[in-house]
């Protein structure tokens, strides 16, 4: 990979407690492909910390998920899908006081914001966010730390900065029960007009846990809710004729609940799951860790923590 000239870049620290530039010109840095017509969407990896960051391109190779699997068991996987005509138009960054309130932010000329971090009602006190990039749909670059031990820097061509607090995406249901799972992450997607659902599954030793679907429009648009990796994409499942999304949660011989099972038709078998049925209209919250999620939708919820 060629070098970039560290000279002509900006440096954003995410690092709490990082105070020494004077290594900075060292650094490997990657590139990340920013508004590029051959990039379909973009995933972002945090595992305590911002840890990878990729942009996806038709036929690419998924080696780059192992890749950090080898390092990070336990990460995170966010998936952001680019629409017709969609391009990231602002990039911000959080740096709180310690390593759980480091956080950047994704936002797109469609509106559409994708966190990457867990959900920033946990953070005390709150953190003014700095909005480190900003595109007219130009292709250009951004620059991470490329590091198993993850991104502690980021860089762009932009000497301007604009400190303040981004409009974020507002929760109609509580954050989770915590327990010991830890910091829980936040999506959403809209139920109405949608064709397909693609399931992304995980396999634990004990069992297969749906970890997050890909949500396709009658429009042609797309949203990702959960961790969605483009490597486990799995099940696709066409919405005709169906009235409702049928989701089906077991537990972990711990009792925690994870999605098992995804119908679009009542299931016909209800005692060995416990079922929550969604009609197709209305916002779907994603709330989830690695090992566990809470779903709600229009009031109601999946089976929480015991």
């Amino acid at each position: 990979m060629p070098r970039c000239q560290t000279q002509l870049l900006r440096f954003h620290s995410l690092s709490p407690t990082d105070t020494n530039q004077s290594t900075l010109g060292s650094l490997r840095m990657a590139p990340f492909i920013v508004n590029d017509s051959i990039v379909t969407g973009y995933s972002a990896c945090y595992s305590g910390r911002l840890i990878s960051l990729h942009a996806h391109v038709e036929g690419e190779d998924m080696v780059f998920y192992k890749d950090v699997d080898a390092y990070h068991k336990y990460a995170v996987w966010i998936y952001t899908p680019l629409d017709s005509g969609e391009f990231i138009s602002e990039v911000w960054k959080l740096l709180g006081r310690q390593y759980h309130g480091v956080a950047i932010l994704f936002r797109t000329n469609r509106g559409r914001v994708t966190t990457v971090g867990p959900h920033l009602l946990l953070w005390r006190p709150p953190t003014a966010w700095t909005r480190i990039f900003t595109s007219a749909n130009t292709p250009t670059r951004v620059y991470f730390n490329d590091s198993p031990a993850g991104i502690h820097h980021l860089a762009t061509n932009q000497s301007t900065i604009h400190h303040g607090f981004p409009a974020l995406p507002n929760p109609l249901s509580p954050y989770p029960k915590r327990g010991s799972i830890g910091n829980y992450f936040y999506t959403l997607a809209l139920l109405e007009n949608v064709v397909e659902i693609v399931l992304c599954q995980r396999e634990f030793s004990t069992h297969s846990q749906i970890t997050g679907l890909l949500i396709r429009y009658s429009n042609g648009n797309q949203a990702s809710v959960g961790e969605f990796r483009l490597d486990r994409a799995g099940t696709t499942l066409r919405v005709d004729g169906s009235r409702e999304l049928c989701l089906g949660f077991a537990r972990t011989e711990f009792k925690h609940p994870y999605l098992a099972k995804a119908e679009l038709f009542p299931p016909a078998d209800r005692a060995s799951y416990e079922w929550l049925d969604l009609p197709w209209t209305g916002r779907l919250e994603w709330w989830f860790s690695f090992r566990l999620c809470k779903i709600n939708h229009a009031g109601r919820g999946s089976p929480s923590l015991v």
